[in-house]
């Protein structure tokens, strides 16, 4: 798809073309499109383990240290973690696009 729109290919002939680019640069392709995902995922999920960790431990101190603000802290982390992890990942997967359409244009 990234090779039909940058080219303006029809889409059978573009999809040729691309799979021939990645059986010749085997090895280059399996780093694009597979390492950077998965490295740009695992620190998408540290960092927001991160922020949800400080969310947690900033409520927790500010409303008192009591079982109800431990309860609230909890979830309340728990949100701004999953909150993380999304908007993160979008951006990840905006970056990725970017990556996968330079390395397609760069072999061409």
């Amino acid at each position: 798809m990234v090779r039909m729109a940058i080219t303006g290919e029809a889409l059978l002939p573009s999809c040729r073309s691309t799979a021939d680019l990645l059986a010749r640069n085997l090895l280059d392709s399996v780093g694009v499109w597979w390492f950077p995902g998965m490295v740009l995922q695992v620190t998408a999920f540290l960092l927001s383990g991160l922020w949800g960790g400080a969310v947690f431990g900033v409520s927790y101190s500010y409303w008192g240290r009591s079982q109800v603000a431990l309860s609230s802290g909890v979830m309340l982390g728990l949100v701004a973690f999953l909150f993380g992890l999304m908007t993160i990942s979008y951006l990840n997967s905006v970056l990725l696009s970017v990556v996968d359409a330079v390395y397609i244009v760069s072999r061409v």
